[in-house]
């Protein structure tokens, strides 16, 4: 029966001690990077005072069934009975007037 040389064995095994210390530094590492991505994508804290968001909100007045103007943003926020329109980029606010009033 063959018996394969004491120093084969050994340099197999180093071989797989290595290879599992790297599977295991690189599984680490991956999970570490992606919390610290995960970390860095999370929303911004709601503050204290926040009563409601809305994302899309438009709002518009009327005279005797024509339209003024409307107001269209991407994001509002209520903050304890006062509502503010707050940009999250520019250009995300559009103000429509209408040119036909009598």
């Amino acid at each position: 029966m063959y018996r394969p040389p004491v120093e084969k064995i050994r340099r197999l095994a180093l071989l797989g001690v290595v290879l599992m210390t790297l599977l295991v530094a690189a599984s680490y590492g991956l999970r570490r990077w992606r919390a610290e991505e995960a970390r860095r994508n999370l929303p911004a804290t709601v503050g204290t005072d926040v009563q409601q968001q809305a994302e899309k909100f438009t709002f518009s007045r009327t005279q005797e069934g024509q339209t003024l103007f409307t107001l269209e943003a991407s994001r509002t926020t209520e903050r304890a009975g006062r509502t503010t329109v707050a940009p999250s980029s520019i250009g995300s606010q559009r103000l429509v007037v209408a040119d036909n009033v009598s």
